[in-house]
């Protein structure tokens, strides 16, 4: 056998058995149709890139597989531009619709009352998705809209979380440098108060435009602005805590 025949028997070896590690490739929608209908849950950058240790991917793929059984729709917000995202993390890979989004903002319409949402850095992507879930929504006559962020499903970026303790932001303060909690491990571990501030800061910028209330699991509803619509930003814990499953 030739040098040049054994080289390709070789790379057609090596590549037959890296495709059967491979995970499932993620089934991509590209005609999005008519606006999202909710309950929908939307799932953003539920990626290994972000959350090495994999905190958030139990509380997702409860989520999904909660959705999926209901048959709701699930919408992937990728931070890869290719449907082969080998750090994807969740173990369900064929979401109603898979978009691309390196940020998290999107332009998808949506209608109904309620959206779940999970995946992404609380401050950062999943802020983006948000807020571009919002901006993007057809309200009802009722004019309010309810957010539920998965807390179990949603990592934290230690440098960003804005609430010093000790002159050192509150989640490097708790958990050490190389590490993203959850939400549910932040309210956990650095209490009520802080995770509360921490909370406030983000989501109090949405009264501006709108009458906001803030639900946390154990706390009062906080509630802000005074005109516009309605946005509720429900803190479930995890899939089972969901007004929709109880």
């Amino acid at each position: 056998m030739l040098d040049s025949e054994r080289q390709l028997v070789s790379n057609f070896y090596q590549a037959w058995s890296f495709e059967r590690v491979l995970p499932p490739v993620i089934r991509s929608v590209t005609n999005f149709g008519p606006p999202i209908q909710g309950p929908a849950l939307f799932v953003t950058h539920a990626s290994s890139v972000f959350d090495a240790h994999k905190k958030s991917k139990a509380g997702i793929d409860n989520a999904i597989d909660w959705f999926k059984r209901r048959s709701l729709p699930v919408v992937f917000v990728m931070n890869n531009d290719s449907v082969l995202d080998f750090a994807w993390l969740t173990g369900d890979r064929e979401p109603t619709l898979a978009i691309s989004s390196v940020n998290g903002d999107h332009e998808l319409s949506t209608q109904g009352d309620s959206l779940t949402v999970s995946g992404g850095f609380f401050s950062l992507c999943m802020d983006r998705t948000v807020s571009a879930l919002i901006r993007h929504h057809t309200f009802s006559p009722s004019r309010k809209l309810s957010i539920n962020i998965l807390m179990s499903g949603v990592y934290v970026e230690k440098n960003l979380f804005p609430v010093p303790v000790n002159n050192r932001p509150a989640i490097a303060w708790k958990f050490g440098i190389d590490y993203y909690p959850t939400l549910s491990e932040v309210l956990d571990n650095v209490g009520t108060r802080v995770f509360l501030l921490g909370v406030e800061q983000i989501l109090k910028t949405y009264a501006d435009k709108y009458r906001v209330t803030i639900r946390l699991p154990g706390m009062r509803t906080r509630r802000y602005g005074s005109r516009g619509k309605r946005i509720i930003f429900n803190f479930v814990k995890d899939i089972a805590d969901l007004p929709e499953a109880r």
